[in-house]
């Protein structure tokens, strides 16, 4: 398998089975330690645990969500996913109350992966406030 398709099968687990199935002990697996988020803001906490809390953050507020893969697109150390999600808020999330709905979103996100570990990311989503 090339290095390409090891981290496409990496994201594709990274999807499945850390946000859709919530294992965030699989972050520090998936993560180096380092990891670089260019979506926080400029003063936020970088890293690992960092990203691990935002899993367990938004299981709590969304505890069925799911996200789907749309599309995937792999160069060099680089893969891209488009990706969709739907989850049921039934508890805060970043400030808003949890309102007993269907939520869903879409985004695309691109992930830098280091020996097999994801070590950068940018992204843009269309997370509109729970409360709308």
């Amino acid at each position: 398998m090339s290095s390409i398709e090891q981290n496409i099968a990496l994201i594709r687990r990274l999807f499945q089975e850390v946000l859709s199935e919530g294992n965030a002990a699989l972050v520090d697996e998936f993560f180096n330690q380092d990891f670089l988020d260019h979506t926080l803001p400029p003063d936020a906490p970088q890293g690992a645990s960092t990203f691990k809390e935002f899993v367990l953050t938004l299981r709590t507020a969304f505890p069925d969500i799911e996200f789907a893969i749309d599309d995937v697109i792999a160069e060099e150390d680089k893969v891209v996913v488009r990706y969709r999600t739907r989850g049921t808020h039934l508890a805060p999330y970043f400030g808003d109350s949890p309102t007993g709905k269907l939520k869903k979103t879409h985004g695309i996100t691109i992930l830098r992966i280091t020996k097999g570990r994801v070590v950068e990311h940018w992204g843009v989503n269309n997370y509109p406030g729970v409360n709308e």
